[in-house]
């Protein structure tokens, strides 16, 4: 049962491998949204919705793209004011 679960496998693994040397992208695009978060998102996606005349969100081409990525920095330092405690005086 091993020997036909590895022979699986590793067929499984060739058959991905040859797959993959057949779609070679020709372009790749980076699309970077400096700024925008989900929000900004949302309400456009909302904004084409209303603008068409539905009930509900009209997604942006972007959001559709087969592969995302998001990238979230933070100070080390410094907390943004928003999360600052106002000090209290006794």
């Amino acid at each position: 049962m091993k020997r036909l679960a590895s022979l699986f496998i590793i067929i499984l693994c060739l058959g991905f491998n040859v797959s993959a040397q057949e779609q070679k992208a020709k372009y790749v695009f980076y699309f970077i949204g400096d700024g925008m978060g989900f929000d900004h998102v949302s309400i456009a996606e909302y904004y084409l919705g209303y603008k068409a005349k539905m009930h509900g969100s009209l997604p942006v081409c972007f959001s559709q793209f087969p592969v995302f990525g998001n990238a979230v920095t933070h100070s080390v330092s410094n907390l943004p004011p928003f999360c600052r405690v106002p000090s209290i005086k006794v």
